[in-house]
């Protein structure tokens, strides 16, 4: 189970960290693809018409035991960052800087392969550009 004390103190420490806009949103996996579907992603960020998002930072955490949670720009198809659920251990990353600028109204997709029912929790620090 995603640890909610330990999600909320994440998520305060980001606000605090870093000041710009910060996403956060929590997911339950719906039922898993099957194989040969393709998972075209849940748009999580979509820009102000006419503006760029760059991405400042992210954070994600799962307690999955196996599969992924991946960040993309929708349009380039450029990954953010991906986190990778272990079985031997609660999956988490530590909060990940990077500086990725998307295209012009390109918004933000979430991809995931878990099982059904699994709990996953993100957090992006973005700006709007012009």
């Amino acid at each position: 189970m995603v640890d909610t004390q330990e999600v909320k103190s994440s998520e305060q420490l980001l606000r605090n960290r870093y000041p710009d806009n910060t996403l956060t949103v929590e997911y339950n996996e719906p039922t898993p693809l099957d194989v040969g579907d393709v998972d075209l992603g849940t748009v999580l960020l979509t820009p102000t018409s006419g503006t760029k998002i760059r991405i400042l930072g992210y954070y994600i955490t799962t307690e999955a035991g196996g599969g992924y949670v991946r960040l993309s720009f929708a349009t380039t198809g450029n990954t953010i960052g991906t986190l990778w659920a272990d079985a031997d251990a609660t999956s988490s990353s530590t909060y990940v800087p990077v500086n990725i600028v998307g295209a012009i109204d390109e918004v933000i997709t979430l991809y995931s392969q878990m099982a059904s029912g699994v709990n996953y929790f993100i957090s992006v620090n973005y700006q709007e550009l012009i």
